[in-house]
């Protein structure tokens, strides 16, 4: 068999439908390194340079060209992308813990949440989920970028197809 496919099969994950959560395939443990660390997620393969997720290293690289250092005033909060928000509360915690650093580190300055694509999903469901006053001390705006708040017809895809 091609060794992608192997890798694909360690992607999956299994529904367990007692306790309505998801854990990895036999052997296999999921790791999201870099938490806080844009340079994480700059690019879907950190061995490359080149990648279609290149994207992101330029929305950096603006950013940074506006007088953002990364570590100081820019941040990332990569997730485990498969799952779901109801399995994501170390994410919600550790976000909170990351904006609140910000917030303190950089002059008692609010601070700016991009969100992109599902990640954009995750964030709304952070903000609705803060009071108003908290929102209000640390968050100055939410821009969001390609999230599927209509839904995406990539689900109907997968159900349909298997893949």
């Amino acid at each position: 068999m091609v060794d992608w496919i192997f890798q694909l099969d360690n992607m999956r994950l299994n529904y367990d439908d007692f306790s309505n959560h998801t854990y990895n395939q036999p052997g296999v443990k999921t790791r999201v390194p870099g938490f806080g660390n844009p340079k994480v997620v700059e690019y879907v393969d950190s061995k490359s340079s080149f990648s279609v997720g290149g994207y992101m290293n330029t929305l950096c690289g603006a950013i940074v060209d506006l007088g953002y250092t990364r570590t100081t005033n820019l941040y990332a909060a990569p997730y485990d992308f498969r799952k779901g928000p109801s399995e994501l509360g170390n994410w919600f915690e550790d976000i909170e813990e990351l904006i609140k650093n910000a917030y303190n580190n950089n002059n008692n300055s609010s601070v700016i949440l991009i969100g992109h694509s599902m990640g954009g999903l995750l964030v709304h469901q952070f903000l609705i989920n803060k009071p108003q006053e908290w929102k209000d001390k640390y968050i100055k705006a939410f821009i969001s970028l390609s999230t599927p708040f209509g839904g995406t017809l990539k689900a109907l895809k997968v159900f349909a197809s298997g893949e």
